[in-house]
């Protein structure tokens, strides 16, 4: 059974300056590392606080705001993904840039950790 791998969105699939969501620019190495994990059968989860703050955590308020803009930017660059989540999502492991023990060089220690050796 393959692993749920849940990515954060700004500033690991995309980079995201000053929560400035319509200007984000796609991280090309980055997604075609999911898309390869997609393809290789692992489900993949995307999910995003993506005005959330700005809506005081309310998920229907920040949905409501961002999720077609959202959506649009995940198929404009063309990222491969099961689900979008807006909100704490559940899974096997996460990757995020304000995880306490975030690398910058996150590809080579997911594939270490699923013991991928060519992707």
């Amino acid at each position: 059974m393959k692993k749920t791998l849940c990515f954060d969105l700004d500033n690991i699939i995309c980079q995201t300056k000053n929560n400035f969501y319509k200007n984000s620019k796609p991280i090309k190495k980055n997604i075609d590392f999911i898309n390869n994990l997609y393809d290789k059968g692992f489900i993949i989860k995307i999910f995003t606080a993506r005005f959330m703050g700005r809506n005081n955590d309310n998920i229907l308020k920040a949905k409501k705001q961002g999720l077609n803009l959202t959506k649009k930017q995940l198929r404009d660059w063309k990222v491969k993904y099961h689900k979008l989540i807006m909100g704490k999502p559940s899974f096997d492991i996460v990757i995020d840039d304000k995880n306490l023990e975030f690398k910058t060089n996150w590809i080579k220690s997911l594939k270490k950790k699923l013991k991928l050796k060519k992707i």
